[in-house]
């Protein structure tokens, strides 16, 4: 018995020794500091957001590359350009909480190309514009339509919004399939965020002469005239009026509600 008693004390002994031992890092629950865990911090979206700052990405920009056809000769090409232009500026003007609008419209031979961005509410203001009865576009055989739409993008790459027309000879539209499309409108609104990047880092003399030269300041960037109006006659690419059926009313264009299994995640052949 004398035996088993000391065993236990040495046992208990080696028991209180231990956290001197090998854990003196241990400490007693009583004796925590509390305080430790009511420090103030920083939640993931308040890092996100300074992160944001940092990288001048605060404000939330939406760019669209839209199409449009035409009938008529260049010049008629050229008023409704005016009339583009006016939309834009117009939208800006009305603005109540002092946004702007950077991006370019060029007009070529029966058809134009606009990329335009800027905070949602100025973007969707001036596409809708664009189709007002008594103050849109006017002219024959007009039709626009939606080759890109993107929102919350990282940042602005043009400098400010401008117009230029480039007078490429007539062609017919491009024969493109659905694949021949989705890889054409990625391309070309690459090619366009190329020429708006390059336009930041000129100086008000060379970028006038940069809209004035487009075709020559940028040969390989530039779409033609047959790659836009085949876009524009391709099914696979929603006219205007068809985007603004989808963005204002996606349940009835789906056919059911967004939360829907039916329609989340989105059907494979869904056809835009």
């Amino acid at each position: 018995m004398a035996a088993r008693e000391e065993d236990g004390a040495m046992a208990a002994g080696a028991t209180q020794a231990a956290p001197g031992a090998g854990g003196a890092g241990l400490v007693k629950e009583d004796s925590l500091d509390m305080e430790s865990f009511n420090v103030e911090r920083k939640s993931l979206l308040d890092v996100v957001m300074e992160k944001a700052e940092q990288l001048e990405l605060v404000e939330k920009i939406h760019r669209v590359v839209v199409g449009m056809r035409y009938s008529g000769s260049i010049e008629a090409g050229e008023a409704i350009k005016e009339q583009i232009d006016d939309c834009v500026k117009k939208t800006v003007a009305q603005d109540e909480q002092g946004g702007f609008t950077t991006g370019i419209t060029i007009l070529l031979n029966a058809c134009c190309l606009l990329t335009l961005e800027g905070p949602q509410r100025l973007i969707v203001g001036t596409l809708r514009s664009l189709q007002e009865p008594d103050n849109g576009v006017k002219g024959q055989g007009i039709s626009f339509h939606m080759f890109s739409s993107i929102q919350d993008t990282p940042g602005r790459m043009f400098p400010m919004y401008s117009s230029c027309s480039i007078n490429q000879p007539k062609a017919d539209p491009a024969h493109l399939d659905r694949e021949g499309v989705i890889n054409l409108i990625p391309e070309m609104s690459i090619n366009l965020q190329k020429i708006g990047k390059n336009l930041k880092t000129l100086d008000d003399k060379e970028y006038q002469e940069a809209m004035s030269n487009m075709q020559r300041k940028y040969p390989e960037l530039i779409p033609s005239v047959k790659e836009i109006l085949g876009l524009c006659a391709s099914p696979d690419v929603m006219s205007l009026e068809e985007y603004f059926d989808l963005y204002y009313t996606p349940m009835r264009c789906l056919g059911s509600p967004l939360d829907s299994e039916i329609v989340w995640p989105l059907p494979p052949n869904l056809v835009y």
